[in-house]
């Protein structure tokens, strides 16, 4: 890491200069406690991401559901922040074979646009764990692991600003998460969720706020081939359990997956997915469907994503998805830049997004 070779240097100097010196015992002390204490220091990483994104839909832009007729068309296009991140890892062994960690990343920074960034700054991920032989056990906020084993196709691209309604359904949040990961047994690793809702009883006796959803999950995994499967109980929400599988297979430069999620008395989602390698080029694509319980129509989405890293740090991408359905709803969007969603894009036929994006990455 960088603070490691910050440390080194400032010892290399150090040394070098007391080469000169009568006596370079108190500089050798005194670089070796430097480099320790920067070792002790968390880690700080970050990213700053920006896209113009382009939005085109059969409907006409409306404002709080009135038609403005400036905003009237089928177009929206604007420079966003697509997710800017700062964040602090730290580890830490506690004894032989046992080590505490923790993670906290903000985001919320609206890099695009200072103004809008003020006092917007929110947590995203915060969690303090510990691991050993045993595996890994971690309490607070992170993504769940329905999200992490099945949910693949959805959380690869970029551009997350756009709510395209894709995805699989699970409902247990990312917040008051009690997660477990097992140690690798020859490949296959189990995995588990539980949210601690806040309950109480209510004057009859009866508890209420406690249903405490939890996520089961198994994968299975190899130098060239993954399959997973897991279960969220969606306790609360009014639907039944969500059941998914997910399985990759790695072909040289070319990795193609297939998914599917079912949650009872909701829908059915499919997905299929191909990206392929080339130096320092990725290419991406993927097709979702979504297909509802009863009335509702089908929705599909396909995606597609080129994407080119500069270096370790730096990546530009465009991603250009297509969206088709019958099932109206809208997305929305701050035209005005005063932190408040003033327009909406009405996407009750074929939508089709476009974007460009960098992201410098530490």
């Amino acid at each position: 890491m960088k603070k490691t070779l910050l440390a080194s240097a400032v010892t290399l100097a150090t040394l070098t200069t007391g080469t000169f010196a009568a006596d370079t015992t108190p500089q050798i002390d005194s670089a070796a406690a430097l480099a320790q204490r920067l070792d002790s220091m968390p880690q700080v990483y970050g990213n700053i991401q920006l896209a113009w994104i382009y939005s085109d839909a059969d409907k006409n832009i409306s404002s709080n559901g009135t038609d403005i007729d400036f905003f009237e068309g089928s177009t929206v296009s604007g420079l966003e922040d697509n997710g800017s991140t700062i964040g602090f890892t730290d580890d830490h062994e506690i004894s032989p074979g046992l080590e505490a960690f923790m993670k906290i990343e903000l985001d919320g920074f609206e890099a695009d646009d200072k103004a809008k960034g003020r006092g917007r700054i929110k947590l995203d991920e915060a969690y303090i764990g510990v691991k050993g032989d045993f595996g890994q056990v971690w309490v607070g906020s992170d993504d769940s692991q329905y999200e992490i084993l099945i949910d693949g196709i959805y959380q690869y691209y970029e551009v997350i600003a756009i709510d395209t309604n894709t995805g699989t359904f699970y409902s247990t949040g990312e917040g008051n998460l009690l997660q477990y990961t097992s140690p690798s047994f020859s490949g296959l690793t189990v995995h588990a969720a539980v949210e601690l809702d806040s309950g109480f009883e209510d004057e009859d006796g009866n508890e209420v706020g406690s249903d405490n959803p939890y996520q089961l999950g198994v994968q299975y995994a190899d130098h060239s081939f993954s399959l997973a499967v897991a279960m969220d109980s969606n306790d609360s929400t009014n639907v039944g359990n969500s059941y998914g599988i997910r399985g990759a297979y790695q072909l040289g430069d070319l990795e193609l997956s297939a998914q599917y999620s079912m949650t009872e008395d909701l829908r059915d989602d499919y997905g299929l997915m191909a990206i392929y390698s080339m130096g320092a080029n990725t290419f991406a694509a993927s097709y979702e469907l979504s297909s509802p319980d009863g009335a509702g129509d089908d929705k599909s989405v396909i995606a597609l994503q080129a994407l080119h890293s500069f270096s370790d740090n730096v990546y530009v991408y465009t991603e250009l998805y297509f969206i088709t359905s019958d099932e109206e709803g809208f997305v929305d969007f701050d035209l005005n830049d005063d932190n408040q969603d003033d327009a909406s894009l009405e996407v009750g036929s074929d939508v089709t997004h476009l974007a460009f994006g960098a992201v410098y990455a530490f």
